[in-house]
């Protein structure tokens, strides 16, 4: 009997879990999606944490726990945590590169169920300044985080300065692709864009060590 009363506590407790992240997941796509539309109308500095939370209907502090900044309506989102939560299993099963072209492919089957949306994200990454550089430090954290993935991974043959230095340079690749992207008039398949960019750099690599 205690053991069935465990049971049903243990799955309730996992249902409204789920239906916090549910919601939560619902509330940052809302908000976000009226933020850039109202960044893409008026201009990033135009418009201010307040205004985005009276149009999403939720409070400035909801804003700033599931964003951080102003910024990060533009950079987060969502998916953000279940992107970080598959990469050491995909470590585990492949190398660095392919592993990180297929994190993307996942990542782009999820942000492009509103393709118009990343468009805008991307086109106000690259052209407000105060978000281009809240992204470069995000890469510089994004590196932090997946260092000691990369080393506890068993096909891991690099050392810290190795993975720092490699991983940086596929995010660095990952964003000048997004760049060239939206330069590019933003309306070709971006993931096979990036998958074809982060294959120039390991082509690269390999020409220039022969």
């Amino acid at each position: 009997m205690t053991v069935t009363v465990k049971r049903v506590t243990i799955g309730l407790v996992l249902r409204k879990a789920n239906l916090r992240e549910r919601k939560k997941a619902a509330t940052m796509r809302h908000t976000q999606l009226v933020a850039v539309r109202l960044f893409a109308e008026r201009g990033f500095d135009a418009v201010s944490i307040e205004q985005v939370a009276a149009a999403a209907d939720v409070s400035p502090s909801t804003i700033y726990r599931y964003f951080g900044t102003k910024e990060g309506l533009v950079l987060h989102d969502e998916h953000d945590d279940g992107i970080f939560a598959m990469v050491p299993k995909l470590l585990h099963e492949q190398d660095l590169l392919s592993a990180f072209l297929v994190g993307l492919d996942q990542i782009g089957t999820a942000h492009l169920r509103d393709p118009e949306t990343v468009r805008l994200r991307t086109a106000l990454w690259f052209s407000t300044p105060s978000v281009r550089a809240a992204g470069y430090l995000l890469a510089d954290d994004i590196v932090d985080a997946l260092v000691d993935d990369v080393l506890a991974s068993p096909r891991n043959d690099l050392s810290r300065s190795q993975a720092r230095t490699v991983i940086g340079a596929l995010i660095g690749g990952l964003f000048a692709s997004m760049r060239s992207w939206i330069e590019d008039g933003g309306t070709d398949d971006i993931r096979a864009r990036m998958s074809t960019d982060l294959g120039a750099i390991a082509q690269a690599l390999h020409l220039n060590r022969s």
